[in-house]
């Protein structure tokens, strides 16, 4: 009996032996690889509510593969994933957990588009939907539960995004129409286009590169998606031209089906270098920036704000805030130069019905009037010449509290000097003044006619005034 419990172990280790040996040459032969690959296709396409090609397969299918000529698109036949090659290594035992986790990732020549139309769901989800509708709720499936991407490698890929946009909730009638046509007007910097129900807005990545050491999806022990990035270049064009350059990134991103955020993330563009983090969030375009800039080049960053001249570059603390119709810039530790004008200190900047100046100690030379309006269509000079001096500032243009020492070229009447400290106003040809101190060192008569065209005096004015007042009622000196 032991000698043929023996030969009969020894038949079934031989013809395991055969098993595995005709498995392995089955799945490295052309015949049994096409095989494969229409098991999988099926497999995926019973699995999804799209449509999935494969042109072929190569590799050792027991260890990875790699798909030829990939093309997934919703059941419409709208495009989400296409693909020269992808290819990845796998282990049995994920595959057999009903887990998709992958390592070795490489998509070349990829291009994806990310869709959510308004009032629908992103175009992943209806594709691959990751839950499944029970008389007890909706329950998660095994597959599509678990997805987690390791060591991906992404050559010359191109992502599109596109998402619904609205005006503001609270908006109605002639107010939502403003906001709609200002958007879509010359100075909208949002890419959108029209689509049923609504608006999408469009944002662009281009001959992206990538190495990506962690792409997690869809974990049960996390509530947010990461991708952890060692390196990355692209042309990005999150909103109308001008594109962004960047030649480097490297950084953690969480994100989850309205938001984007990381920390700690270091970018390098043509002529920057930037640290910092950020949050953006899809539903309503808010983004924050905190960055170290060291240094920044203007040309770099005019895809944030087109105003900037192409000339310039410093260092700063940079904070952005741009909520609803409201953008915060605040510059710190700040020294750079724009076009000709050279400004070193503190500068905090609001943006919206008002033009406001907060927080803002600076000294600075060269600062030409048309770039203060170029800059801030919103300001409008009294006069037209070049700035120099020390000020510090908060208010806005009706009310601007002010203390500085103060050199002006006018380009008509010439030069001017004075020491202000106080309150003052200006706009539609009317200035106002709180107690507003002057020294004045000296200051030319020409420039009251702005204000008060039929004035006798001619010359120059050398002392020291407190004005207050205004040019269109009463002004006392």
């Amino acid at each position: 009996m032991k000698k043929g419990l023996i030969q009969f172990l020894a038949a079934l280790v031989i013809v395991a032996v055969i098993l595995v040996i005709g498995v392995l040459t089955l799945a490295n032969t052309d015949w049994g690889r096409d095989q494969v690959r229409k098991r999988i296709v099926a497999t995926l396409q019973d699995n999804s509510h799209g449509i999935i090609k494969v042109g072929k397969i190569t590799g050792n299918l027991l260890k990875g593969f790699t798909l030829h000529d990939l093309v997934i698109t919703d059941s419409a036949g709208a495009p989400f994933v296409k693909a020269d090659q992808a290819s990845a290594r796998y282990t049995l035992r994920s595959l057999t957990s009903k887990r998709v986790e992958f390592d070795d990732v490489r998509l070349v020549r990829a291009v994806i588009v990310v869709d959510r139309l308004p009032g629908g769901r992103w175009n992943y989800d209806r594709i691959f939907p990751r839950d499944t509708l029970t008389p007890a709720g909706r329950r998660k499936t095994g597959w599509g539960t678990w997805i987690r991407f390791t060591d991906v490698t992404l050559v010359d890929a191109d992502v599109t995004v596109r998402s619904p946009w609205e005006p503001d909730a609270s908006l109605t009638g002639a107010e939502r129409k403003d906001v709609v046509r200002e958007a879509l007007g010359p100075e909208g910097r949002l890419v959108l286009i029209e689509v049923p129900n609504g608006y999408q807005k469009v944002s662009k990545f281009h001959h992206l590169n990538a190495k990506l050491p962690l792409v997690r999806l869809e974990d049960p022990a996390f509530k947010t998606r990461r991708v952890d990035v060692a390196s990355l270049s692209m042309i990005a064009e999150p909103f109308r031209p001008p594109v962004a350059t960047v030649k480097s990134l490297v950084g953690g991103f969480d994100f989850d089906s309205d938001s984007l955020w990381w920390q700690d993330v270091r970018a390098i563009l043509p002529n920057s270098s930037l640290r910092g983090g950020g949050r953006y969030t899809i539903a309503n375009n808010d983004m924050t920036l905190r960055l170290r800039a060291d240094p920044v080049a203007s040309a770099d960053i005019r895809w944030v704000y087109p105003r900037l001249p192409e000339k310039g570059s410093g260092t700063m603390d940079f904070a952005m805030d741009w909520v609803g119709d409201t953008s915060i810039y605040i510059a710190r530790k700040a020294d750079f130069r724009l076009a000709d004008a050279h400004v070193a200190g503190d500068i905090g900047i609001t943006v919206a019905e008002r033009f406001t100046v907060h927080d803002t100690n600076v000294r600075f030379t060269g600062v030409d009037t048309r770039l203060i309006e170029q800059l801030f269509p919103a300001v409008k000079p009294p006069r037209s010449g070049i700035l120099a001096g020390r000020a510090k500032f908060d208010g806005n243009q009706d009310d601007l509290a002010v203390d500085g020492d103060f050199t002006f070229n006018d380009r008509r009447a010439g030069m001017n000097r004075v020491v202000a400290v106080g309150h003052m106003g200006w706009g539609e040809g009317k200035f106002r003044a709180d107690d507003l101190r002057l020294t004045m060192r000296p200051i030319q008569v020409e420039l009251a006619r702005q204000f008060a065209p039929d004035l006798a005096v001619r010359g120059t004015i050398t002392g020291t005034a407190v004005l207050n007042g205004s040019t269109e009622s009463r002004m006392s000196a």
